[in-house]
């Protein structure tokens, strides 16, 4: 998409430490979430875009190796340039392109994807990709995904205020908070929960562990059948 050029890469940082409360613990899960797979475990990053979990995995576990799928080219090209100057590079492989036209060239420890399927508005091609998740996966694999979504038994109306209250407290402008309420509203409406849940069990995910939900995000531990 066109707004995920070099421009929006450039401040996506600021823009997500505004928009996630909580964002640095979702990443400190995510790393805690796989802490226990092999000291050389083949990872699968979907939808890296400026690269944090991405960048955030290879420092902390030295003998992961990755692969990593994004199609925005801005956001890829600003990626890059991180494992770069961080000497990454032997590492890390990135693919510019979606998971449709990924073609794995073995399977993976771990799949991670976070705040990627809501973008997928349409809940058959958001199964499809959940079903994509899976299928590298090595029996018993790890998934950790992140996902915009209304926790169960919580008023949307209620979540999506206090969401732009925030996001205004901590310095979002009023077009982002424009354009985020028209999202929100359309294409990327925020999932239920029991919707989400249903999509990652659906694709063949077992034992779904909630580690993080901070108003409108949340982030779960899923695995594939040994």
């Amino acid at each position: 998409m066109q707004i995920y050029d070099r421009t929006w890469a450039e401040n996506y940082e600021r823009n997500a430490e505004i928009s996630i409360p909580g964002r640095a613990g979702l990443y400190r899960l995510c790393k805690a979430s796989l802490l226990n797979l092999a000291a050389d475990a083949h990872v699968l990053v979907v939808g890296c875009g400026t690269g944090t979990d991405l960048i955030g995995l290879a420092q902390a576990f030295p003998g992961w190796t990755f692969d990593a799928v994004e199609p925005a080219d801005g956001m890829l090209t600003y990626c890059r340039t991180q494992i770069t100057a961080l000497g990454l590079d032997a590492r890390i492989s990135t693919h510019a392109c979606t998971l449709d036209n990924f073609k794995p060239a073995r399977q993976y420890d771990a799949v991670t994807a976070i705040l990627v399927s809501q973008h997928i508005s349409d809940a058959a091609e958001a199964g499809q990709f959940f079903a994509q998740l899976y299928a590298p996966l090595k029996p018993g694999g790890t998934l950790f995904s992140a996902d915009l979504h209304i926790a169960s038994g919580q008023s949307r109306e209620a979540i999506v205020a206090l969401w732009a209250t925030n996001a205004k407290m901590s310095g979002a402008p009023p077009e982002m908070l424009a354009g985020a309420s028209h999202l929100f509203a359309s294409t990327m409406r925020p999932r239920d929960e029991a919707d989400l849940l249903k999509l990652i069990t659906d694709a063949g995910f077992r034992n779904p562990l909630k580690v993080f939900s901070s108003l409108l995000y949340g982030a779960w531990r899923s695995e594939r059948a040994a």
